[in-house]
C-alpha cells in the first residue's frame, strides 16, 4: 500500500468513526477524488486578510471569514473553515 493509499484509508476511518455515514460503500477512488477536489478548490479561492484584534499588525490574528482564531502567522490556510490566509499587503 503508498503512502497516497494509507493517508486515504486513515481518512475513510476517521470519516466513519466521527459519523459522516456509511463510508463502507464508497470506494477508494471516490475519496480520493474528493480530497483532490478540495485541494482544486483551496487552491483556487481567493485569498482573505486576516483581522487584528489588537488593531495592529503583530498582535492576534483572527480569519477574515470566519473569525477564528489564527494561532500561528504562517498559516496558508484557516484551521477552521479552510480559506486562504492572505498575510502580506
Amino acid at each position: 500500500m503508498t503512502d497516497r493509499e494509507k493517508v486515504i484509508e486513515s481518512l475513510n476511518k476517521a470519516l466513519t468513526k466521527a459519523g459522516y455515514g456509511d463510508m463502507d460503500n464508497v470506494t477508494l477512488s471516490e475519496v480520493e477524488e474528493a480530497i483532490e477536489s478540495a485541494i482544486a478548490l483551496l487552491k483556487e479561492q481567493e485569498p482573505v486578510k486576516p483581522k487584528w484584534a489588537s488593531g495592529i499588525k503583530g498582535g492576534d490574528a483572527l480569519c477574515g471569514a470566519c473569525w477564528a482564531w489564527l494561532s500561528d502567522h504562517s498559516w496558508a490556510y484557516c484551521p477552521r473553515c479552510g480559506t486562504k490566509v492572505k498575510w502580506d499587503g
